[in-house]
């Protein structure tokens, strides 16, 4: 019998899973590795702090996911790739690896509540990537609760 997600090392186990799935992928595993040039013991200890912010709100995670996916989709189109930056079936095809990798070990509540997030994250990545809009410019809004100061700022504050 199958239990849910339950605490960091239940998370660690399904990152691992997927993410070996992604290396291996003919598609998502070159853009990882050769595009984002990703880190893997790096990138596997992000996640597992992303993951578990998201998963039981703790503060372990302090980062910009989509600069990250913004700054790659700026990559593929200037490599030449044939592609146009990420491209939907590039979220469809993480999704369904992360699902399944989730399904594959774990049921439950914090398993289905995962699995909404990152659907939520893959349509709002898709939308912005596929808006063209650039990682610079980011820096100059908001981000979620947390204020970044920018040049536009320094500005504004003389008045």
């Amino acid at each position: 019998m199958k239990t849910d997600i339950a605490n960091i090392v239940d998370i660690q186990q399904f990152v691992d899973l997927f993410y070996k799935r992604v290396q291996d992928d003919e598609r998502l595993g070159p853009i990882f590795s050769s595009v984002a040039e990703v880190e893997w013991s790096k990138h596997l200890e992000t996640m597992y702090r992303f993951w578990e912010t998201v998963i039981f709100g703790t503060s372990a995670y302090e980062g910009n996911p989509l600069t990250a996916h913004l700054a790659v989709n700026e990559k593929l189109k200037v490599q030449g790739s044939g592609q146009e930056g990420l491209a939907a079936a590039d979220f469809d095809r993480w999704l369904t690896m992360f699902e399944g990798s989730l399904d594959e070990l774990y049921e439950g509540p914090n398993v289905a509540m995962t699995k909404q997030s990152a659907r939520r994250m893959a349509q709002h990545l898709n939308k912005v990537c596929a808006r063209g809009y650039r990682p610079d410019v980011l820096n100059r809004v908001p981000n979620q609760s947390r204020y970044r100061r920018t040049e536009i700022d320094d500005t504004t504050s003389a008045r």
